[in-house]
Parts: structure tokens; C-alpha cells; sequence
């Protein structure tokens, strides 16, 4: 039986146990609904097992292109046993959100806006980068990377689907569709900037849902590099 996707999960909070009405009317007297239409547990005595939902978040929440995240598959509930194997041999993959409109998880090729570590290298189930955690209720890739989807020399926001593998990865029908992930880029205000000009630079952070106050400022630092060959970008953002 296929569910479909499941959007009112929250990560870490996915387990649900199946309970199952054989078709006798328990508490007749209390609604007089008939067998299997009442909410009460009493018509409902078989308990057939658990069902694990599996969500993704990441850390932080908000993604930036060229900023290291980390990404949790969370399988069911914190508090269980986990609905996983566990096993390193698990896999993910970030798709672009257009593929995954015509395609599936199971034929959909890793984006190209996945910048590092080495994964899929582009290819729909080579993905080789193993689980930094892994846990039968969590499993956790540290040091993922984007990168920043421009056009007309304007970066924008995109979203990417996430794809997992429990084991077996080999076998494209074990790829699953688990969530998507948005990148919303930094805007550096005014643009243009003028030379010979008092400017006031302004870095806006996009709403992620969080209060301002959540952001550490202290922290936050702004440098200018001469780029006259315009080769400063994601993929060598190491000479900042």
C-alpha cells in the first residue's frame, strides 16, 4: 500500500502503532455506530505493529549557498526504537524539485547544485557518502555544501527534494522521497555600489520563520575582497 507523502510529521515525532478492528462491535451501547466506525479503542483490540514516518531537518534551519549544514533523516519517533537499519551502508541524495515533478527518487540524478562532499557525482544511485551518525531513529551527514543557483548574474532561492536509502542502494526501488530542502541566498545591499560614494552596506537575512533576535550578530562578520577576475565563487570560496 502506498501512503503518499505525509506533511504534518514533525522530525522526530513519526511513529504511529496500527490498530486493527476484527469486525466485532465492542461498545455498541456507547454509539451505536456499528463495528469499526467508533474512535474507541475498544473496538480496535489487534495491535499489528508500528509505523515509522521519516522526515528530514537540517542544522541550521536556514541553508545558505556555500555554508556547511547538516542534514537528519529522522526514522519515527526520538523516544523508540527507530524504524531503520541503522547502518552506514545508508545513502541520500538532493534532486532538483523539477525533476521529482516528471521523475521519482528512483530515476532522478543528483543535482547539480550539490557542490561537496563527493556523493552521486551526478549519477542516480552511485551515491557513496556514508551517514556521519547512524542510528536505527537517526541518521545524520555533516559538512554538506550547496551551491549558488545564479541568473542574469542575480542569485536566487531554490528548493531540492531529499532521496533516501536504507540499505540496498544499489537497487534504484529502494530510493524513497523524505522531504525538500530550501536555499535562500544573502542579499548585499545597495545595488550597485558607486565608487567614490559613503555607502552603508546591508546584509539581509531572508525570514526562516525565526525571530531576528535568535541570530547571533556578534558573531556575524563582512569582508571585501578585490576579485578583478570575478573568480570568487562557491566552489573556491577558500581564498576568502
Amino acid at each position: 500500500h502506498k501512503l503518499g507523502i505525509f506533511t504534518g510529521a514533525t522530525p522526530g515525532q513519526g511513529t504511529y502503532r496500527i490498530c486493527f478492528c476484527n469486525g466485532y462491535e465492542y461498545d455498541v451501547n456507547a454509539d451505536g455506530r456499528g463495528a469499526c466506525r467508533s474512535s474507541d479503542a475498544t473496538d480496535f483490540p489487534q495491535s499489528l505493529g508500528l509505523l515509522h514516518l521519516i522526515t528530514i531537518s537540517t542544522s541550521p534551519v536556514a541553508l545558505y549557498p556555500g555554508q556547511s549544514f547538516n542534514l537528519r533523516v529522522h526514522c519515527g519517533s526520538l523516544d523508540g526504537d527507530g524504524g531503520c537499519t541503522g547502518h552506514e551502508t545508508a545513502r541520500i541524495k538532493l534532486v532538483a524539485m523539477s525533476d521529482l515533478g516528471t521523475k521519482s527518487c528512483k530515476i532522478a540524478a543528483e543535482t547539480s547544485l550539490f557542490l561537496k562532499p563527493d556523493n552521486c557525482e551526478g549519477h542516480v544511485i552511485n551515491c557513496n557518502l556514508p551517514p556521519t551518525v547512524s542510528n536505527p531513529w537517526l541518521l545524520e551527514w555533516h559538512h554538506l555544501t550547496l551551491r549558488t543557483l545564479i541568473a542574469n548574474r542575480v542569485p536566487l532561492a531554490f528548493e531540492l527534494g531529499a532521496c533516501f536509502c536504507d540499505s540496498d542502494c544499489a537497487n534504484s526501488e529502494a530510493w524513497m522521497y523524505v522531504g525538500r530542502l530550501a536555499s535562500v541566498p544573502l542579499k548585499l545591499f545597495p545595488d550597485p555600489i558607486h565608487t567614490g560614494l559613503a555607502t552603508d552596506l546591508s546584509l539581509e537575512f531572508p525570514s526562516t520563520g525565526s525571530s531576528s533576535s535568535q541570530r547571533n550578530l556578534a558573531v556575524v562578520e563582512l569582508k571585501l575582497i578585490y576579485d578583478t577576475a570575478g573568480s570568487l565563487s562557491v566552489e573556491n570560496a577558500s581564498a576568502c
